[in-house]
């Protein structure tokens, strides 16, 4: 839909990692992302760690959040609509240095 404003904060079981994977995505591609965009951040604060925003056709790489929480915020402006995405989340045990 244009003009979205949406925001997930995601949790695992505490001492877990929370494992995030892009099934989806498909968004009004920019070169910094300005119109519309997917952002994660390893928290569920606006001041939580950067993890990517992502926008476009790639899929986005898996990303982790360490801390077992991950926020989760989609941008659409009142232009263009594409399809969307879709992800998917699960927990795990140990933790990941990764990208």
């Amino acid at each position: 839909n244009p003009n979205m404003f949406c925001v997930w904060r995601i949790t695992v079981p505490r001492g877990k990692i929370l494992k995030l994977t892009f099934v989806s995505f498909f968004l009004e591609p920019h070169s910094k992302c300005r119109y519309d965009y997917v952002k994660l951040q390893d928290g569920l604060t606006y001041g939580s760690p950067f993890l990517g925003k992502y926008c476009g056709r790639n899929l986005p790489p898996t990303r982790y959040a360490n801390s077992g929480s991950m926020l989760l915020t989609f941008k659409s402006d009142g232009s263009v609509s594409y399809k969307g995405f879709k992800a998917v989340f699960t927990s795990a045990s140990s933790t990941h240095s990764g990208e």
